[in-house]
């Protein structure tokens, strides 16, 4: 007997249908997995049988049945009496999934709780005893913590203890792997496998990896545009492949590759004069150390005595179970995280304390990709500007030029170009990872040698024609501006004779926002200035002593305003 069958499935977002009629049948007691590359409509799929669907998302026809029940058109209200008990849900990204303002132990406890389980004393035991089954070290300790305290994998791992919490028939597994290392991956499957097992449970496995489902799935399911192109028992799909992407996604899979892969060096590393030259070394870290507090106990030293090298044009992996510190690792030497002892070195620059323009300068040469690209990611923002934000910030090419590479960068990480127009939320989690990794790219970090990133700031001047000596800051002399157009004081409120050209920052009433902007705009090394009047109304306080607009004043008779000659020679 079947425990979950959907026939003719077809699936649409805002009209625009994205799963084509796909049908299969899960057993009792099997593990059936849904293969496919990112996009395939894999996570759709899963999501549309528990009517989880995101805002937009319709299930336009079929039928999906739980045992012998026909859930396809049951209201939200009625599906909630299955989701967990009868039907329950690892999902895909561990960090969105998690309440970031409450304990582990208190997430894992409500399923428990919504769900009739009116002993407090009984849930804590449980929940501690869920924790421990999935392999989280101090389980007592950790269900007190916060998910940011957590690391990505056990995270991932703090979910899967919520969906196994009350035994449910059909355990729905959407990547359940993906964020852990191989150690605490052999575990967690083996658990599902235990489950299995002891309950029965059927395990509908969503995943990219073949070499997990060819593991652990009795039949396979492949997907590909929202179609099924093929689907059979394990062994029959892996070893005589009826369609070709079936086979093209065994030839590129990891699992099945014999050997290592061994890249050909550098060009600047064959020759020999050239390394010796120059420092062959991208990355210096020597000692590295960060400790984080934990409440009611001693200091977290989460890396410890951490030293290495990363040659130019090389790849340097770091590699270990979650929580030993690889992440935190990555976050200093991207300066996310100040370290408590050691120094850092990119591109022969030591950046071990660069604050401000030093450090603007590091996020222009080094970008990081998230582990969590969901959460890294604006959800009101379309893709397109995502991936074109960093060119934006850096104030790299026209608008016209930034919306070019970014469809560029687009298509060089294999998205199609109707993505452009949609926000993250539409996408699948290996398509926002491809997102993210596009606007990593967009500003060729590592291309910009630090004397390069220096020289962008904005040249010092002469004193102003008032004769006063420029502000700490320094000044800009704008093309077809008759006089000196900067930033200086002007405590009073004036008006700009010598420039042709309104200063952007100045056209706005709030003082608050022009020192702001004023100040922003010199940081990012661009002329603060667009085209205006000669003769511009400054607010009052544009001109303090962080920003302000200078050149020739000339102030207004009457209202305590100072004459021409006087404002000449302070």
């Amino acid at each position: 007997m079947s425990v979950l069958a959907a026939s003719d499935l077809r699936i649409s977002y805002n009209g625009r249908e994205v799963v084509h009629g796909i049908s299969f049948e899960i057993e009792e007691g099997e593990t059936l997995a849904l293969v496919g590359e990112s996009g395939s409509g894999k996570s759709t799929t899963a999501h549309a049988i528990l009517g989880l669907l995101p805002s937009g998302g319709t299930v336009d026809g079929g039928s999906v049945v739980l045992g012998d029940l026909d859930i396809s058109g049951w209201t939200d209200r009625a599906l909630r009496g299955i989701r967990g008990a009868e039907i329950g849900l690892v999902p895909q990204d561990p960090t969105t999934s998690l309440d970031p303002v409450r304990p582990i132990g208190a997430q894992v406890e409500e399923i428990l709780r919504l769900h009739g389980h009116r002993d407090r004393r009984s849930r804590r035991a449980r929940v501690i005893e869920l924790l421990d089954r999935v392999g989280i070290d101090d389980p007592d300790l950790r269900a007190r913590q916060y998910p940011h305290e957590l690391s990505g994998g056990m995270r991932q791992r703090v979910l899967i203890a919520t969906a196994i919490a009350l035994r449910p028939r059909l355990l729905i597994a959407d990547e359940p792997t993906s964020a852990l290392d191989a150690t605490v991956q052999r575990t967690v499957l083996d658990l599902l496998d235990e489950l299995q097992r002891e309950e029965g449970t059927s395990i509908l496995l969503v995943t990219h990896d073949l070499g997990v489902a060819a593991d652990r799935a009795e039949r396979l399911v492949v997907l590909k545009d929202g179609r099924i192109v093929e689907q059979g028992p394990s062994e029959a799909v892996l070893a005589a492949p009826s369609d070709p992407y079936t086979r093209q996604l065994l030839a590129d899979a990891p699992a099945f590759a014999t050997g290592f892969r061994r890249p050909e060096a550098p060009p600047f590393l064959r020759d020999a004069a050239a390394v010796a030259a120059e420092n062959p070394y991208a990355i210096v870290a020597e000692g590295l150390v960060k400790e984080f507090r934990v409440a009611g106990r001693e200091r977290f030293r989460a890396v410890d005595d951490v030293s290495f090298r990363v040659r130019r044009g090389t790849t340097h992996a770091l590699v270990g179970e979650s929580g030993s510190g690889k992440t935190t690792t990555a976050r200093l030497i991207t300066r996310f995280h100040q370290p408590d002892a050691g120094a850092i070195e990119v591109a022969g620059e030591d950046v071990t304390h660069a604050k401000r323009e030093q450090l603007r300068a590091l996020r222009r040469r080094v970008q990081l990709v998230y582990q969590n690209p969901f959460a890294s990611l604006d959800p009101r923002q379309q893709i397109l500007d995502i991936v074109a934000e960093p060119l934006q910030n850096f104030r790299v090419g026209s608008r016209a030029e930034r919306r070019e590479r970014a469809l560029a960068l687009l298509d060089r990480v294999s998205l199609p170009a109707d993505i452009a127009r949609r926000t993250p939320r539409e996408l699948s989690g290996g398509q926002r990872q491809r997102v993210a990794i596009a606007r990593a790219l967009a500003i060729d970090p590592g291309a910009t040698s630090a004397r390069a990133t220096r020289s962008t700031r904005m040249p010092a001047t002469s004193p102003t024609a008032s004769g006063r000596p420029p502000s700490r800051l320094p000044a800009a002399t704008v093309p077809g501006c008759t006089g000196t157009a900067c930033c200086s004081p002007a405590r009073s409120r004036a008006v700009l004779t010598a420039c042709t050209r309104r200063c952007r920052n100045c056209r706005t009433r709030s003082s608050t926002r022009t020192s702001t902007l004023c100040r922003r705009e010199r940081l990012r090394g661009s002329p603060p200035h667009a085209p205006c009047s000669s003769r511009t109304t400054v607010p009052r306080r544009c001109g303090s002593p962080r920003s302000g607009c200078a050149g020739r004043r000339r102030a207004s008779a009457g209202r305590g305003r100072r004459s021409p000659a006087t404002a000449s020679t302070n």
